[in-house]
């Protein structure tokens, strides 16, 4: 689509790193933070896929080794606990021995909690299921999805624009840069809320993002805030 004079416009390509601001992030004090594990606590991530892949897909084997890669860092990690890239996520997660979590929602009736999953926290409706992975996740990771995922992308980036959350999102494939140059097309979006996310090509490299931002230099954990 042509504007202004005939110049395209595009959004410009995603950043693949961004500084990481200090700052408190919104949080729900009457959920817990993180879930037990080993004895202490650990940093979780929160994968947002969708549910229409299945295993032999190359987004499920995506997935799959994220969710290995993610737990043999030592990361614990939360997706919707649905079926498709989401059990693939929590599939890999637990073959390396990591814990894993589902969030679900009432009303999602039709649909069961993956098998993969050693805890689902239940949510009578999908509001308040955001909302906990707003207040669990330490960052996100998002991955091809449908409708569902692009809702919980948008809001996690509308609340980083907003300031309100400062946790690190990171966008797997390189078909994002493509959805992103629609929304530069046919959407009013400043050029520095595309700084706000990163864009990883591999499951690999979305995990050394997420080790950049979450842990020191040294591999350890930060202490909390």
């Amino acid at each position: 689509m042509k504007r202004n004079g005939g110049r395209s416009l595009r959004a410009p390509a995603l950043p693949r790193h961004f500084p990481h601001r200090g700052g408190r992030s919104l949080r729900a004090p009457a959920l817990p933070r993180h879930f037990p594990h080993r004895g202490g606590q650990i940093k979780t991530v929160a994968v947002f896929c969708g549910s229409l892949t299945s295993d032999g897909d190359p987004n499920y084997r995506d997935a799959r080794s994220l969710g290995r890669m993610l737990a043999e860092a030592g990361f614990q990690v939360i997706t919707g606990g649905y079926q498709g890239s989401m059990e693939a996520v929590s599939r890999g997660a637990r073959e390396a021995g990591g814990p894993t979590a589902g969030l679900t929602t009432e009303e999602f009736k039709d649909y069961k909690p993956n098998r993969y999953l050693d805890r689902v926290f239940h949510h009578p409706e999908i509001y308040k299921r955001l909302k906990r992975f707003i207040s669990m996740a330490d960052a996100f990771v998002v991955l091809r999805g449908g409708v569902g995922t692009l809702t919980e992308l948008t809001l996690i980036w509308s609340l980083r624009q907003a300031g309100i959350v400062k946790k690190p999102i990171i966008l797997l494939g390189d078909f994002w840069n493509r959805v992103f140059a629609v929304f530069g097309e046919e959407l009013l979006i400043r050029d520095g809320d595309y700084r706000l996310v990163n864009l990883a090509q591999s499951p690999a490299e979305a995990v050394a993002m997420v080790k950049r931002h979450l842990l020191n230099g040294r591999g350890t954990r930060r202490a909390e805030a």
